[in-house]
């Protein structure tokens, strides 16, 4: 009786290693298919559009900005402060959920990078998409006041 030679323990070393090799290999190519997305469903690192407001779903959020943390929403406002107190990355602004003056503004801390901010006044009037980061503070004549807090992510003046 004849038995087939067995693989010498060289050959099956190469053999794992080949299947490693190969099985690295298509994960690496399912790993690439995940980061730019080959399918036509929604990208996991695009983050979903801000929705625009009502002045009331404002109030909602300016009531208690920590439940709605992380949410992305479209805000309208002026500026009210941005001094030397604040710093140049940070500005308090009166914001509402609709361009049209309305009822429900309410005062907010707005932050954004410096250097997009450098040409922003007091006074100015904006259309912001921001998310909401939870309550924050500051301070105004030395009276600390608790108000919402939102991250800019892109902000455009309305009038100058």
């Amino acid at each position: 009786m004849s038995s087939s030679p067995r693989p010498s323990p060289s050959g099956r070393r190469r053999g794992r290693l080949t299947l490693l090799v190969v099985g690295l290999g298509l994960l690496a190519l399912v790993g690439a298919g995940v980061v730019v997305n080959l399918g036509n469903g929604s990208s996991p690192f695009t983050a979903e559009p801000a929705r625009t407001l009502t002045d009331r779903e404002w109030a909602l959020i300016a009531k208690d900005p920590d439940a709605h943390s992380g949410e992305r929403v479209v805000v309208h406002g002026s500026v009210t402060q941005f001094d030397a107190n604040l710093g140049d990355s940070r500005f308090v602004a009166r914001v509402q959920g609709t361009p049209e003056t309305g009822e429900h503004s309410s005062s907010v801390v707005v932050v954004g990078r410096s250097r997009e901010l450098a040409a922003i006044v007091e006074g100015d009037e904006f259309r912001a998409e921001v998310t909401v980061a939870g309550a924050g503070s500051y301070s105004a004549n030395g009276n600390g006041a608790s108000v919402p807090e939102l991250e800019i992510d892109a902000l455009s003046l309305t009038q100058a």
